[in-house]
């Protein structure tokens, strides 16, 4: 005995109601005049760098494995320094 299953058992339509009225009055715009290159130059973003923390994701390592064991040379006395 085989049942074929729908592929739409679990999903189910779900429609939320919006009582809210329109707006009474249209927005309000309001032309305030600046110069575009206020945010071309560099010092506009140096308030928001300064105050943004930078991560720690960096390891006690430096994020570069430090595993000495792999190079005999380096423990070798008789090793030739060059």
């Amino acid at each position: 005995m085989s049942f074929k299953k729908s592929k739409l058992d679990l999903l189910v339509r779900v429609r939320y109601q919006n009582p809210l009225p329109p707006p009474p009055c249209p927005p309000k715009l309001i032309d305030i005049p600046t110069d575009p290159q206020r945010y071309a130059r560099p010092e506009f973003l140096d308030a928001l760098a300064n105050e943004m923390p930078l991560p720690m994701i960096v390891d006690a390592e430096c994020g570069m494995p430090l595993d000495l064991g792999k190079w005999q040379a380096l423990w070798d006395d008789s090793a030739d320094p060059r």
